[in-house]
């Protein structure tokens, strides 16, 4: 499958510095090798050029840890804790990446993991899309009255038709975000 997103698509509705990429040495214990290439070429987008990611601070000094140790109720889950790396946080709901498989998992505060993207490309993706809609859902990008009518249905078509798995799960990270952007990001 091709990839989603690159560098340059990014680039053209972020800024350069929005977009925090690591060097070959922090990503050397990454073994997904399409999840490395993503966190060293394509880079993450991070607040607050970026409406969604909070970077994960060791990141942004060019670190990356691959390790987590999970909450006490959360131990007997079916996950290889050992390979996920902590990628930032998404309001209080943390993003980790699976380094060897490249799927992506959020745990809401309080709350055990689930799946949020099938892939780090589909991940980089979503964000990607979010980034491309914000004229149409965000007052401070649009310098103004905004017209919401129809960005959230372009995304979830767009996002379901790239990566379906990410809408199975009913506490999806993505249908809250999709809410924001019916809103203008009101209350959110």
């Amino acid at each position: 499958m091709p990839q989603l997103v690159d560098r340059a698509a990014f680039e053209s509705v972020l800024p350069v510095e929005a977009l925090v990429t690591l060097g070959d040495e922090a990503v050397r214990g990454v073994s997904h090798a399409p999840t490395r290439g993503a966190l060293r070429d394509i880079g993450l987008p991070d607040r607050p050029h970026a409406r969604w990611l909070d970077v994960a601070g060791w990141i942004c000094k060019g670190k990356l840890v691959i390790g987590v140790e999970p909450d006490e109720e959360d131990v007997d889950l079916p996950f290889a804790f050992d390979r996920w790396a902590c990628l930032g946080f998404i309001g209080s709901t943390g993003v980790y990446v699976d380094t060897g498989s490249g799927a992506v998992y959020c745990q809401p505060e309080g709350e055990p993991p689930h799946l949020l993207n099938s892939s780090m490309d589909t991940f980089l993706y979503f964000l990607y899309l979010l980034e491309v809609e914000r004229p149409n859902y965000d007052h401070q990008v649009a310098g103004g009255d905004i017209e919401t009518g129809g960005a959230e249905d372009r995304l979830q078509v767009l996002m379901e038709a790239a990566d379906p798995v990410a809408f199975e799960n009913p506490e999806s990270f993505w249908f809250e975000a999709l809410r924001g952007v019916s809103g203008g990001l009101s209350g959110y």
